[in-house]
């Protein structure tokens, strides 16, 4: 999802740039940062900007990109119309939520 970054103050128009963002991850000219990351991780870039009247600025930037998601189950068994289902599916990636840390969902349709 793009985003664009804000400035508080300082003469338009602005330029942006930025220094060992992560894989995938571009900063456009309009401070507009965008693409899709390659890896999960942490990581720590700098980020330039300079106004119209020459005036530059840089800040260090921590971005934490989670894991993906993926169900892991590729097929589920038969289901009879009208009759209760339940299926376990697997589940990848991610991040646990709170203390959860069960790699397994259960879902039960009915």
């Amino acid at each position: 999802m793009p985003r664009r970054s804000s400035v508080p103050a300082g003469q338009a128009p602005y330029t942006f740039s930025a220094t060992e963002e992560p894989a995938g991850l571009t900063i456009g000219s309009d401070g507009t940062t965008g693409g899709q990351p390659a890896r999960a991780g942490t990581y720590t870039f700098v980020a330039h900007m300079v106004d119209g009247s020459g005036a530059a600025a840089s800040v260090k930037v921590r971005l934490v990109v989670r894991p993906h998601v993926a169900i892991g189950t590729a097929r589920l068994r038969s289901a009879a119309a009208g009759g209760r289902y339940r299926a376990r599916l697997a589940v990848r990636g991610g991040v646990a939520l709170g203390a959860v840390s069960q790699k397994t969902l259960t879902l039960t349709i009915r």
